[in-house]
């Protein structure tokens, strides 16, 4: 029966290619989490400036009227950190895609040198089976050429 020399370390790079898969996929809901976010924090500043325009139709004060500035810029520096948080997230992505990818080349290299050496063994074993059936033909005929002798 074949046995791989490098089981073990195929194994472990099995191992470490699915471990910086779940943390792909986990980084990759915190950007959606993010995105969420930054969605939540327009429809506010939207929702507030709407209700600014509807209370300046009315008559505001000049306080409340500095009151609601004041909280639009505060959401619109939220937005503005959320940009920062995304960008961040989206670089740590795209470097764990690449030790991903890198993992994924050192598994498949191990992977073709296992099929390597399986083939081999599969040519050898066939090697000698046809080996054995080439003894066993000669064998019997050198016996029906005894029994046509005598």
């Amino acid at each position: 029966m074949y046995q791989f020399s490098l089981e073990a370390l195929l194994s472990h790079r099995k191992f470490i290619e699915e471990s910086l898969q779940k943390e792909l996929a986990d980084l990759q809901r915190l950007l959606q989490e993010e995105i969420n976010r930054k969605m939540d924090f327009e429809k506010e500043r939207e929702k507030i400036v709407t209700e600014l325009e509807q209370k300046r139709s009315k008559g505001i004060t000049a306080g409340d009227h500095l009151i609601y500035h004041d909280f639009v810029q505060r959401i619109v520096a939220n937005i503005d950190q959320q940009d920062q948080r995304l960008l961040e997230v989206g670089k740590k992505i795209e470097n764990k895609r690449v030790v991903l990818l890198e993992a994924v080349k050192n598994r498949k290299a191990l992977e073709k040198l296992k099929e390597k050496g399986l083939e081999a063994y599969f040519r050898k074993l066939a090697q000698k089976e046809q080996l054995f059936i080439n003894e066993v033909a000669v064998n019997n005929f050198t016996r029906s050429i005894r029994y046509q002798k005598k």
